[in-house]
């Protein structure tokens, strides 16, 4: 719904009200296919203003009017998940996320919730539909005796609330196949199996706990293709080249050349099967990036590496253990910091800190709800090992994991919101959160991505203080119905040396996300500020 007009009949005097940021309930389809044209449609409140629409994959867009675009994504981009925001004279919206996906989709009829009543489906296609309360979808497809069948359901990796459970049945209503979580992939769903006739075979489709609603939408792929959920190395450095390799549960799938661009945190990764493809992503990083050089597993063979940037790694084998050697100097304060579920590997890591002599200097607790986070303050300088484990030897080409090392700042920001729409001239409020670990300083609040554009003011978290609301003011020559991203960042002094630490939207994104335990990395601690028109 667009702006309200507030009508005074008594005073015979109309005006316009405020008029509400654009705000998406869903969209649909869930999925558009590369090079080929589609419609998407925006449903939610206040979209009538928001005339415009932002796509992170390059697309040919055109805007037919209320809430609807015509749009084609490149032809040559991945398979995968893109995102896509509205904005116009009343601002800009959170972020939505939508499939970029090779196999063609249809819409769910509302009469499959029955065996007896599936809906049928092409093999080789995708259906957008959605879970009602205490209640079953059903499909039926007709595969060939001999066919291996992938089903895959997409759901939470599209901000769905839907926990799923993936079942196969034949025709005499035997069950063949069934999967709750993919490891690596927490509440979606993969399953397959290999028709052992010719003939209807039935899936079913499910919340864990039967829940239902406009928010438990999936799109159900089925089709012949492998399951990726992480992509090796995890990382690499912006504006570079990379040999890329995806696995998955069942092992390594393949592998790709894939350029890191400058221009996106992420990189697409797709692998094409034999009817239908299989996605993953890897960071882009600011920072060198290495890679493990195998083998490692002692010290005399340990991988030379350097503080301060990324270190890429796997168990791929039994009883793996990865050993890095590095120099550090007196007074150095290191946070090593691991990444593992939030890159789709289902490992847990166990860091240690040694010197040469290998007395143990530090250790990660892998049971806590980070992913590893090791902190040490060295004495002295000197030569010093990171000896890296799978926390219970789990192993296996898609148990990847990029460790992180930055100087410790001792503590951490973040923000509750991620989307702020103000007019030229005008004020926006921050708040900014500081958890503290050693660190009870003040902190110093500034702006990625738009630095000297905008005023702030009341900018600093006190000394010992939790949060601040910092004022932020738009500039009188920023155009209405734009948006720009941008970042906050926090920078202290430490024993004479200067951290810096960005602000995380996390909050926000799980608040919006609820079954991602990690939110995507390429919208953590990004905040849009739209640019409405003056009241």
């Amino acid at each position: 719904m667009g702006c309200r007009i507030a009508v005074a009949s008594a005073l015979l005097v109309s005006h316009l009200a405020f008029c509400a940021a654009p705000d998406i309930d869903s969209i649909s389809p869930l999925a558009l296919r590369p090079g080929v044209p589609g419609e998407l449609k925006f449903s939610g409140n206040d979209l009538s203003e928001a005339t415009n629409v932002w796509a992170s994959f390059p697309a040919k867009l055109e805007s037919l009017g209320e809430g609807a675009f015509h749009i084609t994504p490149l032809a040559s981009h991945p398979v995968g998940i893109g995102a896509v925001r509205l904005f116009g004279s009343n601002g800009v919206s959170p972020v939505a996320l939508v499939m970029l996906d090779d196999l063609p989709t249809a819409s769910e009829s509302s009469t499959n919730k029955t065996r007896e009543a599936a809906q049928r489906v092409e093999f080789g296609s995708a259906i957008d539909a959605r879970c009602e309360e205490l209640s079953y979808d059903w499909f039926k497809v007709r595969v060939n005796k001999g066919q291996r069948v992938a089903v895959e359901v997409v759901a939470m990796r599209l901000g769905s609330r839907l926990d799923s459970v993936l079942r196969v049945v034949n025709a005499a209503g035997r069950e063949l196949a069934r999967n709750d979580d993919v490891p690596g992939l927490r509440a979606d769903s993969f399953l397959t199996f290999t028709a052992l006739d010719t003939g209807d075979y039935f899936v079913e489709v499910r919340d864990v706990n039967y829940g239902g609603g406009s928010e438990f939408f999936y799109h159900l792929r089925i089709g012949d293709f492998p399951l990726a959920t992480a992509a090796f190395p995890v990382a690499a450095e912006q504006g570079s080249k990379h040999s890329f390799r995806l696995a998955g549960p069942s092992g390594d799938i393949g592998g790709m050349v894939a350029t890191a661009t400058t221009n996106s945190a992420v990189v697409p990764l797709a692998i094409k099967g034999p009817v239908g493809s299989t996605f993953a992503a890897a960071l882009t990083s600011a920072t060198r990036e290495i890679v493990e050089v195998e083998p490692n597993d002692t010290a005399k063979k340990a991988t030379e590496v350097s503080l301060e940037t990324g270190v890429n790694g796997r168990f791929d084998r039994a009883n793996d253990r990865d050993c890095y050697e590095f120099s550090a100097r007196k007074g150095d304060r290191m946070e090593f910091r691991a990444a593992t579920r939030s890159l789709g590997a289902p490992c847990d890591l166990l860091m240690q800190l040694e010197s040469t002599d290998g007395q143990r200097l530090g250790r990660s607790n892998p049971s806590a709800a980070d992913e590893g986070v090791l902190t040490h303050a060295f004495a002295s300088n000197g030569v010093y090992r990171l000896i890296v484990e799978e926390a219970i030897g789990a192993f296996g080409p898609n148990m990847v994991y990029r460790i992180a090392s930055r100087r410790a700042a001792g503590f951490a920001l973040s923000l509750d919101t991620d989307t702020f729409n103000a007019a030229p001239g005008k004020d926006v409020d921050l708040k900014v959160t500081v958890t503290r670990g050693d660190y009870k300083g003040a902190v110093t609040l500034a702006l990625d991505g738009l630095a000297g554009a905008l005023v702030l003011t009341n900018n600093v978290i006190a000394e010992g203080k939790s949060n601040v609301t910092m004022k932020v003011t738009v500039p009188e020559t920023f155009l209405p119905g734009t948006w720009t991203p941008f970042g906050v960042t926090g920078t202290a002094k430490r024993n004479g040396q200067e951290v810096r630490v960005r602000a995380s939207t996390a909050p926000a994104l799980r608040k919006r996300w609820q079954l991602m335990l990690y939110p995507l990395a390429e919208f953590d601690g990004v905040l849009a500020l739209g640019v409405t028109a003056p009241k």
